[in-house]
C-alpha cells in the first residue's frame, strides 16, 4: 500500500513526509499497527547519483542546471524508482509514504500509479504566491532560477495533473502536530478501507 504526495516544488512535501515519519514510525505507530516506510524521491535520486560518482560536489539543483542531458538522467532514475516502488513486494501490514519531486507526476506516471491497486495519490496544494516565496528562498531548487512567470506557467500546467489526485490537502490545514496526526490517521484509514 502506497501513499504518494505530489505538488509543486517548494510546497512542503519533503517536510510533511519527515513530520509523518516522525509521528508514524514503527516506534510510534499510533492507533495502527503498520510498518511505515518513508521515501523522499529526490533524496533517493541524489543518493543514486552520488553513489554512481555523477553528482560530485554539486547540489542536485546545480547538477540539473548544467545540461539537458543531466535532466534526462535525473528523470530516468526518477521513472525507474517509481517503477521499483510499484513493483516491490510489500508485507501485509506495510505502508510506504512517498514524496514525489515537483516534476515527477507526469501524465504517464499518474496513469502508471493509478493502474496499480492500493495507491493513494495526495496533492499537497498551496497558493502560488506562497510557493514562489519559498522557492525564492531556496536557490538550490531547480525552479528557483526561473522567472516568476515561467514558474507560474509550470504551476498551472502541473496543477492540471495534481488536481486529479485522490485527495487534495490544503497546505494551510497543516498548522501543527494535531493536524499532521489527523492527516496521517485519515490517510491510513483510507488505505485500510481500500483493502476491504
Amino acid at each position: 500500500m502506497n501513499i504518494w504526495f505530489c505538488g509543486m516544488s517548494g510546497v512542503g512535501k519533503s517536510t510533511l513526509l519527515q513530520q509523518l515519519e516522525t509521528r508514524f514510525t514503527p516506534l510510534n505507530p499510533g492507533l495502527f499497527h503498520f510498518s511505515i516506510d518513508c521515501i523522499d524521491l529526490d533524496r533517493e535520486i541524489e543518493k543514486n547519483l552520488t553513489a554512481r560518482g555523477i553528482l560530485h560536489s554539486l547540489s542536485l539543483g546545480d547538477f540539473l542546471r548544467v545540461s539537458l542531458e543531466n535532466v534526462q538522467v535525473f528523470r530516468q532514475i526518477e521513472s525507474d524508482l517509481i517503477s521499483q516502488i510499484l513493483q516491490r513486494k510489500q508485507k501485509e501490514k506495510e505502508i510506504c509514504m512517498i514524496a514525489l519531486g515537483g516534476g515527477a507526476l507526469t501524465a504517464e506516471h499518474f496513469k502508471i500509479i493509478k493502474s496499480h491497486s492500493h495507491q493513494l495519490l495526495c496533492y499537497l496544494k498551496d497558493d502560488f504566491e506562497k510557493i514562489w516565496i519559498r522557492l525564492s528562498a531556496h536557490p538550490e531548487k531547480l525552479l528557483a532560477n526561473k522567472s516568476r512567470e515561467e514558474v507560474y506557467q509550470i504551476y498551472l500546467k502541473r496543477s492540471e495533473i495534481f488536481e486529479k489526485s485522490d485527495l487534495i490537502i490544503e497546505f494551510e490545514q497543516l498548522k501543527g502536530i494535531e493536524e499532521i496526526d489527523a492527516l496521517g490517521h485519515n490517510l491510513i484509514e483510507k488505505l485500510i478501507q481500500d483493502l476491504k
